[in-house]
């Protein structure tokens, strides 16, 4: 600390001074407040300098605009790095092929046991997949342990040559595309049949240009006087380090982060940024104050910090009036129920579907004072709940990763979105919005006749129990939208596939099989003998994409459910998932504390126990920073707790009711 200077007023001494730094604050602290608060202080001292602010949302990038003008450049974090690497498309295209490639068994990492030949496995079969896909060639099966661990260095020499022919595959393949048809495709996904690519490679490939092109550095502290980026901890790593290294030697240049590392809870993101405060390469200026929760969930939540900050109640000053701390009281609460026989995510259904009864009569019960909204940790256990459970199983039975991601881009593609906001805009009378949609749609407004006509087409849209396929079709033919690029491709993806399949005959055996119930790969071999492990997973997956289709489209999901759907990502049921960092506050929350069996990632099982607390798994405790701290006044919580748990349970909550189940 400079002095006595406040944290804000230390953040703009570093600004005036040319001195690197990072602004550590917890939730709910004001971090983009004095953000804004800076760039209005570079404005007026400094009117001829200019400063990037690096968001990691549209939604922060435009709140953050609307208080500091026109005056600096505010975007998210892949508009950012598109618009300084888009015009290097010679450049795109020589790195690239670091996205496409395979890679060698050795680039594997795997931390457990027999990590050799579980090494091996891995690579040999992202080989083989990809083999597959892109070329229809096939390989022998992976050799087992056994048989690896005779010849390991032979075994491994083999396959790695075999990479990096099909790597020389790639590289002619990228060779064959002009460079300028190698672009960013504003989706989460790469794309090997047009080689394009999506954000996280879009992060990777700009931190390889700005890394081995020192121009793009140029070019980008040539224009910029002050980098800041809000949310630091969601950062890809390497854009911090490249960042930093950047900055070192541009005396007049600043850089500085603004966040929470107890926020950081995405695997692809920094986390924290103590390696360059202890070699010095930023100054940490801590930001203690809470604007947002009551002094008692302050209290519960500090038991989570795992760092030197320790959050405390600040009074927020509305209109020249500071409240209260009086103003600032509410309750944090545990219902609780004894369960020492917890299933596991190997367990039988039934016993499953037994415990997660008890967990939901918990919930009721903790439900019945008030109106909270529940934060939850899967999608999946939101999903029912929230009334889009049948689209997110339709997705959940096609991908088994990025579900969100996958929801999100087919929505949009279909315009199944496009008909969500024409039926938002019109059940609340936002009417300008809504004429500014269908006026792109190619509907004339001209007098009160035409609108008195559109009214009449938006009740039927909103009142019909249309499926999401058939409002959009709707709006089309009335003129509300017009059909779209992406809508058109992926309809017409959708044909192809559907045509191909039912002219194959193999397929349709398959299918007749697996209707009938005979989905393993020794049960349909014993009817189709021809088949190899390759073919069958081949049409397996073929099943999968025709189901797809089948439940999205040519049934269809509701419009109900995808106006579901989007309440839902817009917090506008009663459920909010944990991972939501960046949100308001919430005036009162109930927080699930169960992981729903999700492997390898979350686990509250012993968390309050005193003796396993301090040493517990850093990203539980994180998720439940996280969840818990969006609370402005009552915060409850429901957890099935061991005996174990229950004897300590004292230590961590002042208000714990056993609830009899």
């Amino acid at each position: 600390m400079v002095g006595e200077m406040s944290p804000v007023s230390e953040v703009i001494h570093c600004v005036d001074n040319h001195v690197d730094f990072v602004l550590q604050g917890g939730a709910g602290s004001g971090k983009t407040e004095a953000l804004k608060t800076v760039l209005s202080h570079i404005t007026k001292k400094y009117p001829d300098r200019l400063a990037a602010c690096i968001t990691h949302t549209n939604l922060a990038s435009e709140e953050i605009s609307r208080r500091v003008g026109g005056a600096h450049h505010i975007s998210t974090i892949h508009s950012f790095l598109n618009g300084l690497i888009k015009n290097y498309t010679l450049d795109i295209h020589s790195v690239v092929f670091q996205i496409f490639r395979m890679r060698f068994v050795q680039e594997f990492v795997i931390n457990d046991g027999d990590a050799e030949h579980k090494r091996y496995k891995k690579a040999y079969e992202k080989f083989s997949d990809a083999l597959f896909s892109i070329k229809g060639e096939k390989i022998i099966k992976c050799p087992g342990k056994r048989q690896f661990d005779k010849d390991s260095e032979n075994h491994i020499a083999e396959i790695n040559a075999q990479i990096e022919e099909f790597n020389g595959f790639i590289k002619q393949r990228i060779a064959s595309v002009p460079h300028h048809r190698v672009v960013y495709n504003e989706s989460p996904f790469d794309r090997f049949d047009n080689l394009t690519f999506g954000h996280d490679s879009l992060l990777r490939i700009s931190c390889i240009l700005l890394k081995e092109k020192p121009k793009l550095l140029r070019v980008l502290f040539d224009r910029f006087d002050y980098i800041f980026i809000d949310e630091y901890q969601d950062t890809n790593p390497d854009i911090v380090d490249v960042l930093i290294a950047g900055v070192k030697d541009r005396a007049n240049k600043v850089l500085g982060l603004f966040g929470d590392s107890m926020q950081g809870i995405y695997e692809d993101g920094i986390g924290d940024v103590e390696k360059y405060i202890v070699r010095k390469d930023l100054r940490k200026i801590n930001k203690p104050d809470n604007f947002r929760c009551s002094a008692q969930v302050i209290k519960f939540i500090n038991k989570f910090r795992m760092d030197d900050l320790t959050q405390e109640l600040a009074l927020k000053t509305i209109d020249g009036v500071e409240e209260s701390a009086n103003e600032r009281q509410g309750v944090v609460k545990l219902y609780y129920a004894v369960c020492n026989d917890r299933p596991t995510a190997w367990s039988e259904t039934a016993k499953k579907e037994e415990y997660f009864s008890k967990l939901n009569k918990l919930i009721d019960f903790a439900s019945r004072d008030g109106e909270f909204k529940t934060l939850m940790l899967t999608n999946k256990a939101i999903s029912k709940k929230a009334g889009f459970g049948g689209l997110f199983d339709i997705f959940n039975e096609r991908y088994s990763l990025s579900i969100n991601d996958r929801i999100d881009e087919a929505l949009s593609a279909l315009q199944y979105k496009d008909v969500y906001s024409l039926i938002k805009f019109f059940e609340v009378k936002r009417y300008d919005d809504l004429i500014q949609i269908v006026k792109k749609g190619g509907y004339s407004i001209f007098n009160l006749k035409s609108k008195r006509d559109l009214s009449s087409k938006m009740h039927d849209l909103c009142s019909t129990k249309r499926t999401a396929e058939e409002a959009v079709k709707f709006a089309i033919d009335n003129k509300l939208i017009r059909e779209s690029e992406s809508r058109r491709r992926f309809l017409q993806r959708k044909e192809k596939f559907m045509g191909e399949v039912l002219a194959d005959e193999e397929y349709q055996q398959f299918k007749g099989l697996y209707i009938d119930g005979t989905k393993s790969f020794t049960g349909v071999v014993g009817k189709m003998p021809e088949l190899d492990e390759y073919g069958y997973a081949q049409l397996l997956k073929k099943i999968k994409i025709e189901l797809f289709y089948y439940g999205f489209v040519e049934v269809g999901v509701s419009i109900a459910e995808t106006s579901s759907y989007f309440r839902y990502v817009d917090e506008e049921t009663p459920f909010i998932t944990m991972h939501k960092t960046k949100g308001s506050g919430i005036k009162d929350t109930l927080v699930v504390i169960e992981d729903f069996f999700w492997a390898n990632s979350y686990s509250f099982n012993g968390l309050f126990s005193k003796e396993k607390f301090d040493g517990f798994d850093p990203d539980t405790k994180k998720i439940l920073y996280v969840a818990c701290s969006r609370t402005i006044r009552n915060l409850s919580c429901v957890r099935l707790l061991s005996q174990e748990e229950k004897d300590n349970i004292g230590f961590f909550f002042d208000d714990a009711t056993e609830v009899a189940l």
